[in-house]
């Protein structure tokens, strides 16, 4: 039922109330406490009703022969008429104050009314019903995004089956659920993806699930990929985005030349309604500018290849992540623009903003300078870079050291007359360069965590060394005050490890990662789990399935089998609550600890762990009166939930991603955090959707004052074996009576 222009049915109720006290005797109201509530639930005043003229009051009565009154409110027709009686009647008005005139606030349909309904933020639930029909509102739910419904309720019950399978977009409407006898049912949705789920009623007065994407983040950047002749390709890359537009600059495209767009994706891209992954052919130099539309925030690719005979070199750069713009520069071949260098280790390619700056017949170079590279003078430039530390990094006191940095002398080299290798400069424009490092040097050497720890340093001799040495590695009598020191406006990416900065002369460049992972709000693994620290599992319900050594909290326990307790360090065996137990065969020991193990249960469980318990056993005590069932459940459920709270709380903690820490190294993916860390405290790493049960044998390295938080968000999670390694000891999960400290510094968080 809509609910709209809630001050006239306040008026009206006022009106209606006056005209009853006027009925019963009373000539005017001098003041009278009371709290009317509207059929919509809306208080109508619980405050002093002012006096009300008798002669402004638009209302009939007519009393029966039981002396009741028959009111009649006699409302306009129009909302315009309703105002005129407003102006007339100013003592009125007053009502209508503090509620917004358009406000629609949905409630339920009559039919509705006859049972119990409760659309809350959890669900929708009822009972006294024979049928219900619910809405599905998936206008905001993107094309890749999948939800369930689920229904739970009176076996009689019959809905769509197709509410059983995974539903998507085109899955919006109405769904009757029938036979449902007056039973209590729940209809709730779920979904795996980012999907936004919540529950009211339309202006039908109906429930309505509204099913919305959460918006993607968007990433728009340059990629250099390698094509089947192992030719490279400069290309944009991004994800994020329902369309994107690529502008294209041709100055330098001849009349003749063709060329094509082509977009990789997941998604049915298109341009102009055609498919953009089969190509968008017939591109010439009158081509501005084309959207690639239908993107539905799916990761992508775009490039462009030759449409003709005529060869083509084409150069991509992003304009601007925010609006989704980027631009493709592209060129004949016939004028070098692009020169490329490759070895073992990098490929870089050099794209001169002026053709002619550089002749066509010179060779590219880049060379990696380090302690043993013949010529140069490495100590010399890494004492310029420690001399500039606080001016590149931003902070004081800051050193660079060889781990920090790599060493690039990159540069145009051809002969002279007399046949000498000269290294020459542009003589006119900028040069664009990538760097692609093809064994995640970025990563593995530099340990750079995210984009902006990357830094591009230039480090060009000054004006009297250039004029002594034909190239720059000649200049080895050189100290700090001979190098200029640049930080270069960067373009780095971590993730598919390129670094792209643009320079107007050459020298030797160093690509500086001095970005530490910083620690989250600090944590213990008592503070964690609470009151729950003391026991290896803490569940409502834990079903046995083999050999456990571990002391439990468990409101109902089932199967069969035989448990120890830790092997502690401390030699404390510790406790063990057990509300129930429907076996009939436990053994449980403390395990050569020290102390005894208490378990508190109730004499019945005791009963039927059967004569392994019952007869005794060495060094255990059950305890079979200091709590009820009850009272043992409750200690239970009572750290689930406070544990279970704090799990949400540690999953929203801004960490850093898996895939950008790990170093994956034969049969381990070691994180190494004792090295990459910025000093103690605790560090959140969080997993993928699946990427933590197809992650290998990890193999942590922590400094002795630091813990991690590994946030796994899947559904289901399969625990493994890991090395650790803290300070100078070193540790595999195999449950020696050492295991405490090893534990201890890690929580699996599997909200």
């Amino acid at each position: 039922m809509r609910t709209k222009r809630n001050w006239l049915r306040t008026t009206i109720a006022m009106l209606t109330l006056v005209a009853t006290v006027l009925e019963t005797g009373f000539s005017s109201v001098e003041t009278l406490a009371a709290e009317i509530t509207t059929e919509d639930g809306i208080v109508v005043n619980n405050d002093a009703v002012e006096e009300v003229p008798e002669e402004n009051l638009d209302i009939t009565v007519e009393p029966d022969n039981g002396g009741d009154a028959d009111i009649e409110v006699l409302e306009a027709s129009e909302d315009d008429a309703f105002e005129e009686t407003l102006d007339e009647n100013p003592d009125v008005e007053e009502y209508s104050e503090g509620v917004p005139e358009e406000a629609e606030v949905f409630g339920e349909a009559e039919e509705l009314l006859e049972g119990t309904l409760d659309v809350s933020d959890s669900g929708i639930t009822g009972s006294g019903y024979d049928d219900i029909s619910v809405y599905v509102n998936t206008d905001e739910l993107d094309n890749r995004d999948k939800f369930r419904i689920e229904f739970t309720g009176p076996a009689s019950a019959s809905y769509n089956p197709v509410l059983n399978e995974d539903l998507d977009k085109t899955n919006d409407g109405r769904y009757d659920f029938d036979s449902l006898e007056g039973g209590e049912f729940t209809i709730r949705a779920n979904s795996s993806d980012d999907v936004i789920l919540s529950y009211s009623y339309n202006e039908d007065g109906y429930p309505l699930i509204t099913v919305k994407s959460e918006e993607a983040e968007k990433v728009l950047t340059t990629k250099i990929l390698t094509a089947e002749d192992d030719s490279r390709i400069s290309a944009i890359s991004g994800e994020g985005y329902d369309s994107v537009t690529v502008e294209f600059a041709t100055d330098n495209l001849s009349d003749k030349s063709k060329f094509k767009l082509v977009v990789e994706s997941n998604a049915d891209a298109t341009v102009d309604g055609n498919d953009a992954k089969a190509g968008i052919t017939g591109l010439s130099k009158d081509t501005g500018s084309l959207v690639i539309d239908n993107l539905d925030g799916e990761s992508f690719v775009a490039y462009v290849l030759s449409d003709s005979e005529t060869k083509l070199e084409t150069v991509a750069e992003v304009v601007s992540t925010e609006d989704g713009r980027a631009s493709i520069e592209i060129n004949d071949v016939a004028t070098k623009r692009v020169y490329e260098y490759e070895d073992s280790e990098v490929y870089v390619r050099a794209t001169l903003e002026t053709a002619d700056a550089i002749p066509d017949d010179a060779d590219f170079v880049v060379t990696k300078v380090t302690a043993e590279s013949n010529g140069y003078n490495y100590d010399a430039y890494m004492d310029a870079l420690n001399k500039n530390a606080g001016k590149i990094t931003g902070e004081e006191d800051a050193s660079i050291s060889d781990s920090d940095v790599l060493l690039y002398d990159i540069g145009f080299f051809t002969t002279d007359e007399n046949n000498n290798r000269i290294e020459i400069q542009p003589e006119e424009g900028t040069v664009r360069i990538n760097i692609q490092f093809k064994k995640n040097q970025l990563k593995d050497e530099l340990a750079a965590v995210e984009d902006e720890d990357v830094k591009i340093i230039h480090l060009p001799l000054n004006d009297a060394v250039k004029e002594e040495v034909d190239t720059t590695a000649d200049a080895t009598d050189i100290s700090a005050s001979d190098i200029n020191v640049e930080v270069v406006s960067e373009d780095a990416s971590v993730s598919s490890e390129n670094a792209e900065f643009t320079l107007s002369d050459f020298s030797v460049t160093a690509v500086l990662v001095n970005g530490k992972m910083q620690p989250g709000p600090a944590e213990t693994f008592k503070s964690i789990l609470g009151n729950a620290f003391a026991y290896g599992i803490v569940a409502n319900e834990v079903t046995l399935g083999g050999h456990l050594e571990s002391n439990l909290a468990t409101g109902a326990l089932h199967g069969d089998a035989g448990i120890q307790g830790p092997k502690n360090e401390s030699g404390n065996a510790g406790s063990v609550f057990i509300g129930s137990y429907d076996g009939n065969n436990l053994m449980y020991d403390k395990n050569g600890n020290s102390s005894n193990l208490v378990i508190y249960t109730t004499p019945q469980a005791y009963k039927n762990m059967g004569t392994n318990m019952t007869n005794g056993r060495s060094g255990v005590i059950v305890d079979t009166s200091k709590y009820s069932e009850a009272q043992i459940k409750k200690i239970v459920s009572d750290m689930v939930n406070a544990t279970a709270s704090k799990s949400e709380a540690l999953s929203s903690v801004s960490g850093y991603d898996f895939s950008s820490i790990v170093v994956h190294e034969n049969a381990r993916d070691v994180i190494d955090i004792k090295s990459k860390g910025n000093g103690a405290g605790t560090y959140y790493i969080n997993f993928a959707k699946g990427e933590y049960a197809n992650a290998k044998m990890l193999k942590l390295i922590l400094a002795e004052n630091q813990n991690v938080v590994f946030n796994i968000p899947d559904e289901s999670v399969a625990f493994k074996q890991y090395e650790i390694s803290i300070g100078n000891k070193s540790w595999t999960t195999n449950g020696n009576s050492n295991e405490d400290e090893i534990c201890q510094a890690i929580a699996f968080n599997c909200p």
